[in-house]
């Protein structure tokens, strides 16, 4: 994984942290919502919100709906941040 992919998970997994109140998790890669139980869809909404917030972008309802672990998560941002 680059250093970019490694610093974009970082940041997820600190706004997933704070959204779940959980400062043990660790996210990888393959990390899905559906590992935590507290990632409600209200959680989904706070974290894509202040993923939008952290990083000065805003996905589409289409965009997040491809969401299936933190692999697309991180490619969804970086096609973002490579437009701007």
């Amino acid at each position: 994984m680059s250093a970019t992919r490694q610093s974009l998970l970082r940041d997820i997994e600190s706004i997933v942290r704070d959204v779940l109140d959980s400062p043990a998790i660790q996210l990888q890669e393959d990390s899905s919502p559906m590992d935590f139980e507290a990632w409600d869809s209200v959680a989904h909404v706070h974290i894509l919100v202040s993923i939008e917030n952290r990083f000065a972008i805003k996905f589409e309802l289409r965009e997040t709906q491809q969401w299936a672990d933190m692999r697309s998560i991180v490619d969804s941002i970086e096609g973002k941040l490579e437009a701007a």
